[in-house]
Order: structure tokens, then sequence, then C-alpha cells
């Protein structure tokens, strides 16, 4: 260890007290600067101003009888085995300083891009809302600036969700879900996506499934949609000219379970090999220079990296600078057995008991017009205490409640009451939250379902719950299912 031995004429015997002892290097600071200084041990500190000696993040020992904020030792007391062990105490604070210097760095950093991230689509919502509201516009006009707005606000919820993510990720509540999917269509709808997005740059995108990646998977479909997406929407955004591939193939199969493998390869910017070790660290991004030319807050893929690891997978990257990057990460899945084609006729929903839990509004007065529509036996409750009432109406039913106006403890308490009289809890949500899917299944609903849904996919989601096949149908069960088969009998 260097050490650098700041002493006085009445100090000099220090000098050959800490020189005694094995394994340290001293340097005295009339000789001169030392870079690789890593302690510096201080006699009788009160009497001159040491720090000026001392570089940052240098760690300090005092020789002492004076309390102090610093590491200190009485002359005294001094012994090898003392010296060392105030040594090691000196420089485990000095690290902790250093550990806290570059987290106040980090959030600083993560607080400047996030206040750049919000500030662009907050202006186009402000911008284009109030165009949107001048006399005398065009239709044309006003779907091009609510375009905008819904843009700009989706912009805002995939910034807001990294952020809730990364916040779960650091307090290990992020929480998969499992539920049967058609993964083939489901890597092609994500593909299909993106492509525009792609070909609107001049940049085609491939994808290439291999015949032996099973179409019926169990896993959580969100949180690999999440992943996906995020390298797909990388890929894009550093792409400027050639060409996105996207591959997935089968590693490994079991009875039960199948390894999966994805590949997002791009032709972009690249990244310099340097940065490409701290990729996946939080609030990092490739280069400085990347974060004022492209945005962003640097929380993406730590929290891919996250998702990946937490489904038991692993995620590797390579990449040339000036020619582009590829991702690839292997995650297991459930084999679940093929589904069979849809049969011309679906499932009646005539005289089935629904129950809509929803405050008194205009959406809860369409949505039971729709079900009576469907010849549902409908009746509907915006008290708490009536809703627990009514539930028994529901029996072999279905309870539709809306997780705005309840929330999640009152859902745990019919869930409950409800598995008595074999009632199927369905959640509908505007917004839906990452991690929602998961403590739903955990509560035994049959459904989660967010955003708008038309008419033909909410009475499909109800028919797949019918089904009793799905232990819990979503949007995704919905679109990759439009080709599969409703079997079963309630």
């Amino acid at each position: 260890m260097n050490i650098l031995l700041l002493i006085k004429d009445e100090y000099a015997e220090l000098e050959e007290a800490v020189r005694a002892v094995p394994g340290l290097n001293v340097f005295l600071h009339s000789s001169g600067p030392c870079s690789e200084v890593e302690c510096a041990i201080v006699g009788r500190p009160e009497e001159w101003d040491w720090q000026e000696f001392v570089k940052p993040g240098c760690a300090v020992l005092l020789i002492t009888k004076e309390s102090s904020k610093f590491p200190f030792l009485p002359f005294e007391a001094l012994t090898e085995q003392t010296l060392l062990a105030a040594l090691g105490w000196a420089r485990q604070r000095q690290t902790l300083l250093d550990e806290q210097a570059l987290i106040k760095e980090r959030s600083q950093k993560i607080l400047a891009q996030v206040t750049h991230e919000l500030r662009s689509p907050i202006t186009v919502v402000s911008l284009a809302g109030q165009l949107a509201m001048k006399e005398g516009l065009s239709r044309d006009k006003l779907l091009d600036n609510l375009g905008m707005i819904r843009e700009s606000a989706k912009a805002l919820e995939t910034l807001v969700n990294d952020i809730l993510d990364y916040s779960k990720m650091a307090s290990g509540k992020l929480e998969l879900s499992s539920t049967k999917f058609d993964l083939h269509n489901f890597v092609t709808n994500i593909c299909d996506g993106y492509r525009l997005l792609a070909e609107e740059k001049g940049v085609s995108l491939v994808l290439d499934v291999e015949p032996g990646l099973p179409t019926s998977v169990k896993g959580d479909p969100g949180r690999l949609r999440q992943i996906l997406v995020n390298l797909l929407s990388n890929a894009v955004k550093f792409t400027e000219k050639g060409s996105l591939f996207v591959s997935g193939r089968s590693v490994k199969t079991s009875f039960g379970e199948v390894l999966v493998e994805f590949s997002v390869r791009d032709t972009g910017i690249g990244i310099p090999e340097e940065s490409v070790a701290r990729i996946f660290e939080p609030y990092e991004q490739a280069e400085d220079r990347t974060f004022h030319q492209y945005g962003g807050t640097g929380l993406g893929l730590s929290i891919v990296k996250w998702i990946v690891e937490q489904m038991g997978g692993s995620i590797t990257v390579s990449s040339r600078l000036g020619e582009g990057s590829s991702f690839t990460f292997r995650v297991p899945l459930g084999r679940v057995r093929a589904f069979l084609p849809i049969p011309q006729n679906r499932w009646d929903l005539q005289f089935l008991p629904v129950l809509v839990l929803q405050k008194p509004k205009a959406s809860r007065q369409l949505l039971c017009k729709h079900l009576r529509d469907w010849g549902c036996e409908v009746w509907g409750t915006g008290d708490e205490l009536e809703a627990f009432r009514l539930a028994s109406v529901a029996r072999q039913g279905l309870l539709l409640i809306s997780l705005e106006d309840w929330g999640f403890e009152f859902v745990e308490q019919l869930c409950e009451q409800s598995a008595s009289n074999a009632a199927r809890v369905v959640l509908l949500t505007k917004v839906g939250q990452r991690g929602d899917a998961a403590r739903s299944q955990e509560l035994g609903v049959r459904a989660y379902l967010t955003g708008e849904l038309d008419l033909e996919q909410l009475k499909r989601a109800l028919e797949l719950v019918l089904t009793d096949r799905y232990s819990l149908v979503t949007r995704h069960t919905v679109r990759e299912t439009s080709d599969l088969e409703l079997v079963g009998s309630r």
C-alpha cells in the first residue's frame, strides 16, 4: 500500500514507526506528488492545513488524541496491528464516501435525463392540444394533432413504466405471470409493428423464425414483449440505414419446457468496445453524445437484463462501432399442447349471469347494454356493500370489475367470497400497471384486460374465460387466439 506521510519535526519518530510496518511504501510530502497514493497519514493535523496535500478520493488517517470525523489513532497506541487496522478503517470509509458520491452523481444524471425526456412529450401535448382546440380546424388536421398527443402520451407512459419497473427491480418486487400464448403470432405481431417504423426510416426488418420453435407455450407474454420491444425500439432508433434482423429458435427442449433464443441484430451506430461491459448498468448509455442525440433514460437495458434473469435466462451483446449491434437472449418457457382450429359455433353467452361492478357512469350503462345484447343476465352496482350482497347472483357466471373504481384489496376480498359460488372474476382497467397481471393470477382472477377493447375482443375474452382452459386471459391471449379453438364445457 502506498502511504503519503505528512509530519513535522516533532513527529519524526512516526516515520520510523510507519516504515517498520511491512507492505507499506512511504512517501513524504516533501518528496513530491505521488499519483498512486492510497492513504495519507497525518501527524498532529491541528498544526497545519494538510488537506491541500491530499488528493480527492484518498483515504485519510490522523495521528491525534482529539476526536475527528476522520479515522484517527493516538500516537501512544501506535503498533503494527493498530496501524494496519486503522488504515483498513480509513480505506473502508473512503470507499463508502466514493460510492455515495457516485450515487449522488448518478441521481443527478438520471434527474437531468428524466427531466429532458419529460419536457419534449409534455411540450408536444400542450402545443398539439392548443392547436386541436382552434375553431374551424379540418378533420385531418384535428386527427394529426390528436395523433401527436397520443404518441406523446405513449412516450410518457413508457418513461413512467421504466422508472416504476426499475424501482420494483431495486426492491425485488418485480413479478412475473404465467399464461398460455401462441409464440409465433406473438413475435410476428411485435415485428409487424416495428417493421412500419423501420420502413419510415428506409430500413428493412427481416424476421426469421425456425420451424422448430414451438407454437404454444406458457410464460409471461407481457414481460417477453417488454424485452423484445425494448431491443427492437433501440435497434430502430440507432439504425439510419441497412437492415434489422430478428431471429427465433429452439435451443433445448424437454417434455415440459423449451429453451428459446431470440436475437435482434442491427446495422446501426454500434457500441464502443470500452462501453459494452457497462451497457446493462442502470442510467448508462454507450456515450454521452448518445443521450444528447437520441434521448432515453438508460434504464431500458438494465430492466431487460433483470427480466431475462428473473425468467431464468441470460442475455449477451456483441457490437462493433459503426457496424451495428446484436443482442441475444435465452429464456425457458413452458410447453403446452397445441391448440385446435376454431369451430364455427362459438360459446353462447345466452342466460349467463354477469355482475358488473363499476361506479355509475355512461360506460357502465353501455357495457351492461352490450352484455344484454349477447343474451347475458346482467346486474350492476357501484356500492361496495351491495357488491358483496349481489356476488351470489353471478354463480357459475362472471364478475366484471373496474379496477380503477375498486382496487386490489376489494378484488381480493371478493375473490375469496366468489370461490364458493364458482364465479369467474374479470378485471377491466384502462391503464394497466406492470406486475398487476401476476398479482391478478395469484388472487385467482380469470382475466386481466387493459386498454380499450372493441366489442368483438371483449366478447372473445369472456368466451375464453368460460372455457376454463386459461389460467389468466389477457389482451395477448385474445389477440393471439384469433385462430384458436374455444373448447371445453361449462
